[in-house]
């Protein structure tokens, strides 16, 4: 009786130690589709005043985008 009693705190333990080991893992965020977004309607809420520009991605917005070089 006392070696099954034994073995079964035993068991306890172990499984007990072995909970902090398990990985947790959050939600992952929503990536932003756009590279530039800008939610303003006005004309020229995104200005890119470069002689040289490159973006990977997407642009976005509500007005007009302006550039010059």
């Amino acid at each position: 009786m006392f070696k099954k009693l034994l073995s079964a705190v035993l068991l306890a333990v172990t499984v007990i130690g072995t909970i902090p080991h398990i990985p947790a893992k959050a939600e992952e965020p929503e990536l932003y589709p756009y590279t530039l977004f800008a939610g303003s309607c006005e004309d020229g809420a995104i200005t890119i005043n470069s002689d040289n520009v490159c973006i990977n991605g997407s642009i976005a917005t509500n007005g007009m985008i302006l550039s010059s070089s």
